[in-house]
């Protein structure tokens, strides 16, 4: 099959790509504006194979209830819509109101609340990362911290979104990194990743060659160097065999906990394991391999 890796149009310089005056995306605090950066997506490389294949069975994370759950606020819980394992060790939970958390299961202690270097405008989600990055996802419209630049005004990267396809207005966030972001439109998925500096844009079906039960519920990266959806214990792989992207299936045991709603994970497909920790939203409590307190 041909390759579905492609590039957007030429970047446009938007100074209000995100549909609000300069002060509304500002530094909390200041009346700094915010800077459009224009930056040119390129086409990732290789063919897409299909043919999914068998399914492998993977060795499953030992899950335990984290600490404090009883004492977590049901509006604590309610704010959190996304969960995302951005490094071998952090996870970071995203709140709805733009707020997020840094959590380090391994370290025994509870997350540390990163503060939001912008404010969220209106109608669109702020995705807080750790060291003042941040996605900014809206109608038609994604952008991130430009990397490598500091002082008064806050620099934003604004990614022609016009050739991504679906309807934007359904479109929900799988998995935020600071250098990748993943999406779901109704019809199409789309990954942006920046890798050595340059960005690149690829999109295929949301009815993935792997059946997932239920759809897409999270997705993330893999320590290949690809990425992975799941629903409930079916995953689907997208990782590079020999010169070509492949897909391929597996199925992660879950412990009676494959009905979640909320998964943060980084698979290792050689060593068929979930590598490191993993935290794991089910109906109203945390699950996570070391069992550390949430808040």
């Amino acid at each position: 099959m041909k390759s579905l890796w492609t590039t957007s149009a030429a970047m446009a310089l938007l100074s209000l790509a995100f549909g609000c005056s300069s002060e509304s995306v500002s530094r909390r605090g200041e009346a700094a504006a915010a800077r459009a950066v224009a930056a040119e997506p390129k086409p990732g490389d290789g063919d897409i194979q299909t043919d999914p294949g068998k399914s492998t069975d993977f060795v499953a994370p030992p899950l335990t209830e984290a600490k404090n759950n009883a004492a977590l606020s049901a509006e604590f819980k309610a704010n959190i819509g996304l969960v995302s394992k951005v490094s071998a060790t952090e996870i970071v939970l995203f709140g709805k109101d733009g707020k997020s958390w840094l959590y380090n299961p391994a370290a025994d202690a509870p997350p540390t609340q990163l503060d939001a270097v912008i404010v969220q405008p209106v109608n669109y989600s702020l995705y807080t990362l750790p060291d003042g990055k941040f996605w900014l996802v809206g109608p038609q419209a994604l952008g991130r911290r430009k990397a490598g630049e500091a002082g008064a005004s806050v620099p934003v990267e604004n990614f022609n979104t016009s050739t991504i396809k679906g309807d934007w207005a359904k479109a929900r966030v799988l998995y935020a990194a600071v250098d990748t972001i993943i999406l779901q439109l109704d019809t199409n998925v789309a990954i942006l990743a920046i890798r050595n500096g340059s960005p690149s844009v690829s999109q295929f079906s949301s009815t993935l060659p792997v059946p997932l039960e239920g759809g897409i519920v999270a997705a993330g990266e893999t320590e290949a160097g690809g990425y992975w959806f799941a629903g409930k214990e079916t995953v689907a792989l997208l990782e590079m065999s020999g010169l070509s992207l492949a897909w391929s299936r597996a199925k992660v045991p879950l412990q009676d906990r494959a009905d979640y709603s909320q998964i943060a994970m980084r698979i290792d497909s050689t060593k068929k394991e979930v590598t490191g920790d993993a935290l794991l939203f089910q109906g109203d409590r945390y699950w996570s391999v070391s069992g550390a307190a949430i808040q």
